[in-house]
């Protein structure tokens, strides 16, 4: 079943490339390529429609990456990830997160700020913060969103212990400290 937006919705250009690239895909109309599979994933990944957050997208996420899969000419790159993981996220899917980081690691995808931050999001946000931290140190190098992913996930589990240590270790990366973290 595809969801389409509803009428009052307002999206930009882009987001409504991704609904029409998508209808065509669904008519059998177009190939997509690997731009278009990571817009249609971005568009259902995002979970949010129409101003609320429908968990329905996400999962229609993960069923549209493994359609995707199934062309073996497309090879999901780091932006299919962050959406693939993002959407795991949003659905408290951990078997899934899992699954995308292992993908990662045997498919030698390059892990930059955006996989391991959304990596490191999933994990907090299903209550494994060791996973979390894992996939946080792992970071060759990290920025802001890194380290509030981290604290948002010690913060939300109660483990603030923890989470007071994690801006010590933004200050030796010579990360400027916001009053919102």
């Amino acid at each position: 079943m595809m969801i389409l937006p509803k009428p009052h919705w307002n999206p930009d250009l882009a987001t409504w490339n991704s609904w029409v690239d998508i209808c065509l895909i669904k008519l059998g109309t177009q190939i997509p390529d690997l731009v278009t599979w990571n817009s249609m994933l971005s568009a259902y990944g995002s979970g949010v429609s129409c101003e609320e957050e429908d968990t329905s997208l996400s999962m229609e996420a993960l069923c549209l990456f493994i359609e995707m899969q199934k062309n073996p000419l497309v090879k999901p790159n780091e932006v299919t990830l962050v959406v693939l993981v993002s959407a795991c996220g949003n659905l408290g899917a951990l078997c899934q997160g899992i699954w995308a980081h292992i993908y990662v690691l045997k498919y030698n995808i390059k892990l930059n700020f955006y996989v391991g931050t959304t990596l490191t999001d999933v994990y907090s946000k299903c209550g494994y913060l060791d996973l979390a931290y894992q996939a946080f140190d792992e970071l060759p190098k990290r920025d802001i969103l890194c380290y509030n992913a981290m604290i948002g996930g010690f913060g939300i589990h109660g483990a603030n212990i923890k989470c007071h240590k994690v801006p010590r270790r933004m200050m030796y990366g010579f990360i400027k400290i916001y009053n919102v973290n």
